[in-house]
């Protein structure tokens, strides 16, 4: 019985391969210190490395207090060197996928930045600039995070 068991557990680990079925993602955020959940479960916050299988796809949602919440997938493509006829464990286990993108990257953008633009366009503009002068004065936010909110407001009334 033992002898059976130890040859059936060669010939999977056969069948299996070398690959692994688990990949390492990198997610990180600008800026950084995001709230990451992925597939609903929170994990941590950015930067952060984080292990998944390759068989399915998976939701990442980043959450940061001031900024609006952002959604991607991980999507589970197949590789580039696999076989053109896949089938058996190694199907099963998503040996022959990849999660792209990775690193997955997400540059957060500020509740401050409007989605649209009004009629009156130079005052919403300074508006928004006043707002967002407030929370540098206000110490909510530094200096880097100040310059890459206002290009995000400068880009939409462009």
């Amino acid at each position: 019985m033992l002898c059976r068991f130890a040859l059936t557990t060669l010939a999977l680990s056969l069948l299996c391969g070398c690959r692994s079925t688990v990949q390492t993602v990198e997610i990180s955020s600008s800026p950084p210190g995001a709230s990451v959940k992925v597939n609903g479960d929170p994990i941590g916050q950015t930067p952060l490395q984080i292990e998944l299988k390759t068989k399915r796809s998976y939701r990442v949602d980043l959450e940061k207090d001031g900024y609006k919440q952002s959604e991607s997938i991980l999507a589970a493509r197949e590789r580039p060197d696999a076989p053109y006829v896949k089938f058996g464990l190694k199907e099963d286990a998503g040996h022959y996928r990849r999660l792209a993108p990775d690193p997955l990257h997400i540059e957060l953008v500020s509740e401050i930045v409007p989605e649209t633009v009004g009629a009156d366009r130079f005052n919403e503009l300074g508006a928004h600039i006043e707002k967002l002068d407030e929370l540098l004065a206000k110490n909510k936010i530094s200096a880097a995070e100040h310059a890459r909110i206002m290009e995000q407001i400068l880009g939409v009334f462009e």
